[in-house]
């Protein structure tokens, strides 16, 4: 059986994280941007200074994906207060990144990284999980499949992404009541 595992990144592992991060993410979204260069996406998301906050600040859990004990991704979560008028006080969980190297897509990384992801939410007793995904590609129907529905829809706003790429959906997979009740 192949082993997955999640490696929780700190200050020894960032670098990994940051190179890994931005391998990975070159091999599937280098189409979004003018000229396929994804700069200021790294600069905004995986530059060091940023990582190191994520690593720091409590509410983020960035993690190193291992298939066979070999780097294969990356995945960032963050806990989030929802504040909005519809969802009062409600605790979700982000699901910021999931990049994994495409040597390895299709060994179930994703869909053992979603079940990792449930099993934060319900730990940390979150009533849904968020992500936002691109209204082109795979990504999108992956997250369909394992549950996600579509709740709304953004842009991404950072410079020199192509405007016909910009569009994205917010998708949400509410976590049962039961289930956060556990202890």
């Amino acid at each position: 059986m192949d082993t997955i595992s999640f490696v929780a990144v700190d200050h020894d592992r960032v670098a990994d994280y940051m190179a890994l991060g931005k391998a990975s993410y070159a091999a599937h979204y280098l189409h979004l941007w003018e000229g396929k260069d994804p700069s200021s996406f790294f600069k905004t998301y995986l530059s060091e200074k940023v990582v190191r906050a994520l690593v720091d600040h409590p509410s983020a859990f960035p993690h190193i994906i291992l298939f066979e004990n070999r780097p294969a991704g990356i995945l960032n979560v963050s806990l989030q207060d929802d504040c909005s008028e519809s969802h009062q006080d409600r605790k979700t969980l982000l699901l910021d990144k999931m990049y994994i190297l495409k040597e390895f897509t299709g060994q179930h990384l994703g869909s053992t990284a979603l079940m990792f992801i449930e099993r934060l939410a319900i730990k940390h007793k979150a009533s849904a999980i968020v992500l936002y995904a691109m209204k082109k590609g795979k990504p999108f129907l992956f997250y369909k499949k394992n549950g996600y529905q579509v709740v709304g829809e953004t842009e991404i706003t950072l410079p020199h992404v192509l405007p016909n790429e910009k569009g994205m959906y917010i998708m949400e997979k509410t976590i049962p009541l039961t289930a956060r009740a556990k202890p």
